[in-house]
């Protein structure tokens, strides 16, 4: 996809069954890589996280796009830009749009509804490492955040922080902690139904443009 100055951005893109035959808008999920993957190589997206979850299912009730950054840094203005861009080009709700990451992209999701918490229905970052300035900009967006308890790269206090601070400003947020080591805690939570069943429960109650 092209950006405004000639910027592209390549991206995963992942369309239910039944997309083609039928007219309805569908949910949206931008799925946001960790710091491992970026680069050049659009197919190191697929190693960890939803897309390679969706490697192997066929039902899926979600278009998933899933871009790549080419630094371990999202920019915020372009991913806006590349949200534009999706919603032009694909048959989506954008009263549904679910924004998710691990790791530097769970900074980013947060980011991303921090900036235009108008067009986010709802975030779930996973194993967060830092936490984000300005979360009660997005205080009416939905959180459900997930960690392992031991985490050696990204300690768990760091998403129970953000919790807190998001809390405070009167936010709806959950926080799930796996009794676990290791940094992974994303392959057991995009194997969770109840996190697709809660991103439906959500919407923004009218289109932002």
């Amino acid at each position: 996809m092209e950006l405004p100055g000639n910027r592209k951005v390549r991206y995963l893109l992942y369309r239910p069954d039944g997309y083609a035959d039928a007219r309805d808008a569908w949910p949206l999920v931008l799925f946001l890589h960790g710091g491992g993957e970026a680069g050049t190589n659009l197919g190191m997206v697929r190693r960890e996280g939803l897309p390679r979850l969706l490697e192997s299912r066929t039902r899926f009730p979600f278009v998933v796009v899933s871009p790549l950054s080419l630094r371990k840094a999202w920019s915020i203005p372009a991913l806006l830009q590349f949200l534009d861009g999706v919603e032009r080009a694909h048959r989506v709700d954008r009263m549904r749009v679910y924004v998710t990451g691990l790791s530097t992209g769970a900074l980013a999701a947060l980011k991303l509804a921090i900036a235009a918490p108008d067009r986010i229905a709802a975030v779930a970052p996973v194993t967060l490492h830092r936490v984000p300035e300005g979360l009660c900009g997005m205080k009416s967006v939905p959180v459900w955040a997930f960690h392992n308890a031991r985490d050696p790269r990204a300690p768990v206090r760091v998403s129970k922080k953000a919790v807190e601070a998001f809390r405070a400003c009167g936010g709806d947020v959950r926080l799930t902690v796996y009794p676990a080591e290791g940094h992974d805690a994303w392959t057991r939570t995009y194997n969770r139904a109840d996190l697709y069943d809660w991103f439906l429960m959500h919407h923004r109650e009218s289109p932002s443009r």
